[in-house]
């Protein structure tokens, strides 16, 4: 597992538990940008929903 896909399915959790991409990527030092496009990449890769 290469550390890209590490971050796409900790940012999800992270949001999660935060309640904000925003903090999300934060823990993560990442920019807000680029952790919606972890979610979207973990989005793609399950495909269905992350949250309804």
């Amino acid at each position: 597992m290469n550390k890209l896909h590490n971050i796409n399915r900790c940012v999800f959790p992270m949001a999660l538990r935060l309640g904000s991409i925003s903090d999300a990527a934060y823990r993560y030092n990442l920019s807000q940008p680029a952790a919606t496009q972890a979610l979207a990449r973990l989005k793609e890769e399950v495909g269905s929903t992350l949250v309804n």
